[in-house]
């Protein structure tokens, strides 16, 4: 889940990390701040700057500019949430972030002297050190490869602390990416965050439960939504599935049974209530007098099981349908964190639906079902 500005900042200070006052504005509330204050619109898209979404206001003029901001907001279609924050007087900027470096599948600190807008213009100049996962960040490992990146003597020891401290917050909140960009020095050579992009890893939502009452998780669910690919076609099977690989497998196998989807749906993936919606499209479909039966099926090798299982079938018990319904999963030990596949099939079995872990024997069970409604003995 990525986190808007606002929840990010909130989530580094809980854990040391220097920032500036700020406050947080719904869509529909009115503007008060103490002073003058640089109005940020919360999306979880970039460029912001560049489209006219971040703006300085004086005290006097503050309610204009944010009601400027919420304007553009609305052309894009975007809600209309907004963040003040109180101006830094700084003499430099810095970039830093902690990430995941797919090819090394390590842990990796990027860093470079230009920060802000110079990173987008010089990426060659942002700098990376692998962490090793087993030892973690280093202090002197840290020091080093700041000098090595050309920063300031004076500067080194308070960025490698800055380092560390965003390295704990990394690992302490299950991170995928924590980047700040700019990281300002001010004008007493202390160190402050002006921008803070956070991408949590859904899969750990068991040990972070206040997360995804954030302002975020709503925007997050919203954009998840907006994504997913859902076409209907002239088909007899609801079908539901987790991917377009797979489901474009599944679409054929169904053909050479002689059934044909009437849905297809390419998600790639979400918490329990996005599984939920999912499940509830295709069963309001199952509804018309042309669909015959209903298979969900997934594949799991790291995605967790548990809010798939959770929100599937909490859709099948709200929206109840009259034709056959055919269940399956396959899961690897990595997707079984939460709930294991053993405990999956038991709570689909319970409640009254046919499963089928093998997707040729759900299919030929489903197909089988369809017949027999189809020529009743």
């Amino acid at each position: 889940m990525q986190l808007i500005e606002f929840d990010g900042k909130a989530l580094l200070e809980s854990h040391g990390i220097p920032l500036l006052p700020r406050k947080l504005l719904a869509p529909d509330e009115q503007a008060e701040f103490p002073g003058d204050a640089m109005v940020k619109a919360q999306v979880l898209s970039g460029g912001r700057g560049k489209s006219g979404l971040i703006m300085k206001s004086e005290a006097h003029s503050l309610p204009q500019t944010v009601n400027a901001v919420r304007a553009r907001l609305r052309e894009r279609g975007e809600a209309g949430w907004v963040m003040l924050e109180q101006p830094a007087q700084i003499t430099s900027e810095l970039y830093i972030a902690i990430t995941i470096d797919d090819v090394a599948c390590a842990p990796c600190l990027l860093f470079s002297c230009a920060g802000g807008i110079e990173v987008e213009s010089h990426p060659e100049r942002v700098k990376r050190l692998l962490i090793d996962p087993l030892k973690g960040l280093v202090a002197w490992e840290v020091v080093q490869f700041l000098r090595e990146a050309a920063l300031e003597k004076e500067q080194i020891g308070p960025v490698s602390r800055f380092a560390l401290e965003l390295w704990r917050t990394w690992c302490a909140e299950d991170a995928e990416l924590i980047e700040i960009n700019p990281l300002a020095v001010t004008a007493d050579k202390g160190l402050v965050a002006l921008d803070a992009k956070v991408i949590l890893d859904d899969h750990a939502e068991a040990r972070h439960p206040h997360r995804y009452r954030l302002v975020s998780s709503q925007l997050t669910d919203r954009k998840r939504g907006e994504s997913d690919t859902f076409v209907e076609m002239p088909g007899d099977v609801g079908l539901l599935t987790g991917g377009a690989g797979l489901g474009m497998t599944v679409v054929d196998m169904l053909a050479d049974a002689g059934l044909r989807a009437a849905t297809f749906v390419d998600g790639a993936g979400g918490r329990e209530a996005a599984y939920e919606e999912k499940a509830r499209r295709v069963l309001e479909c199952a509804d018309r007098p042309n669909i015959k039966g209903v298979l969900i099926y997934f594949t799991l090798a790291a995605t967790s099981l548990a809010p798939i299982v959770r929100g599937t079938i909490k859709a099948l018990q709200e929206h109840p349908v009259s034709k056959p319904v055919v269940v399956g999963i396959v899961a690897a030990a990595a997707a079984e964190v939460e709930m294991s596949a053993a405990e999956a099939r038991q709570i689909f079995v319970d409640a009254g639906f046919i499963f089928r872990a093998e997707l040729d024997e759900a299919i030929a069970e489903l197909s089988r079902l369809i017949k027999a409604v189809d020529s009743p003995a």
